[in-house]
């Protein structure tokens, strides 16, 4: 296991779009939808039903903001960090992420996107980012800075199965949540019907 900075393993490391590049939309007129921090999930995903729906005012820089499949998108202002990786499912609603995140590209020669989100996520990489953040009130982690910090980084076998590992716990997560949301609405169903004098 060899220690290595972000930067190393990464392709590419950018910010969001800044936000004269782009105006909110309605649902119907939104030609991107925008990712911001309410919309990755602590499990390391991205919650769909919290994309912004927008439209970009020149299309032609806004290009280069576009995600792909496997990025990994980081949370990197305020007092929550966190990161998520873009599915491929949702790469075709146009994904744009907010200034508020940093974006990296990683070589799938080296690194796993859930090796990076583990990471991260992770007590340890918690506490490196609050090492790396500048500023009191609103805490801010600089891409320059994202980009040396270290990671030790397993094997190739290894980061096979912190993969399988990852999805497996969230699917049997988003699981176990929708069935507790079901057992409540039928429980809720059944307090209505009780209100309304029913046996």
């Amino acid at each position: 296991m060899s220690e290595v900075t972000i930067n190393s393993v990464c392709e590419t490391i950018f910010t969001g779009i800044p936000s004269n590049l782009i105006q909110k939309a309605e649902p119907f007129d939104a030609t991107h939808q925008m990712i911001a921090g309410s919309t990755l999930s602590q499990a390391g995903e991205l919650i769909q039903e919290n994309l912004q729906p927008i439209e970009l005012n020149d299309a032609k820089p806004s290009a280069k903001f576009e995600l792909k499949a496997g990025d990994v998108v980081v949370l990197t202002r305020g007092n929550s960090f966190r990161a998520a990786i873009i599915d491929s499912d949702l790469t075709k609603l146009k994904l744009i992420p907010s200034a508020n995140l940093v974006v990296l590209r990683p070589d799938a020669s080296k690194v796993k996107p859930t090796v990076l989100v583990v990471h991260l996520n992770s007590a340890h990489g918690q506490a490196q980012m609050e090492q790396l953040a500048t500023g009191t009130t609103i805490k801010n982690v600089p891409a320059n800075k994202l980009k040396e910090m270290q990671l030790k980084l397993p094997s190739a076998e290894h980061q096979q199965q912190i993969e399988d590992l990852f999805f497996a716990s969230n699917q049997a997560y988003m699981a176990g949540i929708a069935m507790v949301e079901q057992e409540r609405k039928v429980a809720m169903a059944k307090v209505s019907e009780l209100m309304q004098g029913g046996v």
